[in-house]
């Protein structure tokens, strides 16, 4: 018995563990705005994303777990997901990546062995406005790897952009 319970708790914090933050809350009646992750398919089994990772240090979900989920199981074959989320109106930190994603880990291995598997990350501040639309966008070449966020009506940024070293 006290081995089942070990267990229990066990899954209990797994699971509890892997839950996301949710920067709006069920419930929320104030203004919002909304905040999609992009990407784009390259070929059956590639694709970028450009997402959120976090909003003031607590996960999110966000493209890079829902392409995973989606593209479970199906050998090479990439599913891209878009993600958007309503934020609240109120400045934050928001950690934004930029990466080419794969199906499988071995293509990811030969991308990168090749040169063409690129990743960019950093923190940027961002201060909605209420009822706007913002995406995570960026550029993953060789000359240059860049992500940051943009006003999805003007297609102006608004943050800074978050460059490789």
């Amino acid at each position: 018995m006290r081995k089942i319970a070990i267990f229990l708790a066990f899954v209990t914090l797994v699971v509890g563990g892997c839950a996301t933050y949710k920067h709006v809350p069920d419930g929320y009646t104030g203004p919002v705005a909304q905040l999609g992750d992009s990407g784009m398919q390259l070929s059956g089994g590639k694709g970028e994303l450009f997402y959120v990772e976090s909003i003031n240090g607590n996960q999110i979900e966000n493209a890079r777990n829902a392409t995973g989920r989606a593209s479970q199981g199906r050998g090479f074959s990439l599913t891209l997901q878009r993600v958007w989320r309503p934020v609240k109106i109120e400045p934050m930190k928001l950690k934004i990546v930029g990466t080419h994603v794969t199906a499988a880990p071995i293509h990811e291995i030969a991308s990168r062995a090749i040169g063409e598997f690129f990743t960019v990350e950093g923190e940027v501040e961002f201060t909605p406005v209420v009822g706007k639309e913002y995406l995570v966008v960026g550029e993953l070449t060789k000359a240059q790897a860049s992500v940051w966020i943009q006003d999805q009506e003007t297609k102006q940024p608004v943050t800074k952009k978050v460059v490789a070293k």
